[in-house]
C-alpha cells in the first residue's frame, strides 16, 4: 500500500513529518497524527530516501505491516468482543439469572472489548514500533 505526500518538516532520528489527503483506506481511522482538516492527516515517516522539507514522496509499510495492524486493531478485539458475551451469558446463567443473562453477556463483551482496546494502546506499535511506521521509500519528480 502506497500513498503519496509532502514533507513539511525534517524530525530529529531521520523522520520526516509528511501531509498527506486521507484516502477511503484511511477513513476516519486516526491512527496517525490528526491532520488540520478531515481531508488532510499528518504523519511521521522514516526519511528511507532521503527527502527534505518540500520534496513530493512515496510513503509505504513494510511488508506484512497493514494485515498485521488491521489484525490487531479489528480481529482481537471482535474476537474479545464475542468471547466476553458467550463469557457473561454462560457464567450469569450458571448462576441461575436467567432473565438477566443476555444483559450480563453484553456487559462483560462491552467491558473486554473496551479492556483489549486499553492493552492494545499500550503495547509498543504505532510510533515505538519500526514494522508499524511507514518509510518514505522515494522521492517523486
Amino acid at each position: 500500500m502506497v500513498e503519496t505526500g509532502r514533507v513539511i518538516n525534517t524530525l530529529d532520528g531521520n523522520m520526516l513529518l509528511v501531509s498527506m489527503k486521507r484516502t477511503e483506506a484511511c477513513a476516519k481511522c486516526r491512527a496517525c497524527v490528526a491532520g488540520l482538516t478531515e481531508r488532510e492527516m499528518r504523519v511521521e515517516a522514516v526519511n528511507g530516501c532521503g527527502a527534505a522539507a518540500g520534496d513530493l514522496v512515496e510513503i509505504g509499510l513494510r511488508q506484512g505491516s497493514f494485515v498485521k495492524a488491521a489484525f490487531m486493531m479489528y480481529s482481537v478485539p471482535l474476537t474479545m468482543l464475542v468471547l466476553g458475551f458467550f463469557t457473561g451469558e454462560r457464567v450469569c446463567a450458571l448462576l441461575g439469572f436467567l432473565r438477566i443473562n443476555e444483559l450480563a453477556g453484553f456487559i462483560t463483551g462491552i467491558a473486554l472489548l473496551s479492556a483489549t482496546y486499553s492493552i492494545i494502546k499500550k503495547l509498543p506499535l504505532g510510533k515505538k514500533s519500526e514494522s508499524f511506521t511507514p518509510i518514505a521509500v522515494r522521492i517523486i519528480t
